[in-house]
């Protein structure tokens, strides 16, 4: 589950930000102490003080933004189990319906998944894709391509309704998988399949 708290590494960097920031910011002002130059642009030491802290204060708050937007961009190797693995030989109308309600998939912020793809594989063997993949690039992302194909069903959906979400199985096929993968090297995100 994503948080939505500042990591000690993003509190850290943002702290370090704003000494670099003040640094920058120092040198400018100690050339304008000189009382002719204040006097002359009408500006007081205080009030080049508030500007400098309210500029260190946004490009903290701008960081920090930046942060929170890409994690939550970003799922982790057991949401990207849940929502993508199984070990079920088949997935029919009704195990599609199943799997995405208990494995609380079906329903997002937005309303009803329109789709969701469940790869029919042990947990070391698509592991295996972040170590052992292709590079694959998609609108400028890099992405790993599974070396072999995978069996996959994907979960379409056909009907939505107030607080249910109704899916439909489409026929498994053989399909190379493209994800993108943590530090660790373990799947995070779920790109799509291809057939060559």
């Amino acid at each position: 589950m994503l948080q939505n708290s500042i990591s000690a590494e993003d509190a850290e960097a943002c702290v370090t930000l704003q000494t670099k920031a003040c640094q920058s910011i120092s040198s400018p002002i100690s050339k304008l102490n000189h009382p002719q130059q204040l006097e002359k642009n009408n500006v007081t030491s205080v009030q080049l003080s508030n500007m400098a802290l309210k500029g260190m204060s946004l490009i903290c708050l701008l960081f920090i933004a930046t942060s929170v937007i890409s994690i939550s961009r970003a799922q982790n190797p057991l949401a990207f189990r849940r929502k993508h693995l199984t070990l079920l030989d088949t997935i029919d109308h009704n195990r599609c319906n199943s799997e995405m309600r208990n494995k609380r998939i079906a329903m997002t912020r937005d309303g009803c998944k329109k789709l969701n793809t469940f790869i029919h594989a042990r947990e070391e063997v698509i592991d295996a894709t972040c170590t052992m993949g292709k590079v694959h690039v998609i609108k400028g992302q890099e992405y790993k391509k599974s070396i072999h194909k995978f069996r996959v069903t994907n979960c379409r959906l056909s009907g939505e309704y107030p607080n249910d979400c109704e899916y439909m199985a489409e026929k498994s096929a053989w399909k190379y998988i493209v994800i993108s993968c943590d530090q660790n090297d373990r799947p995070v995100h779920f790109a799509g399949t291809l057939n060559w």
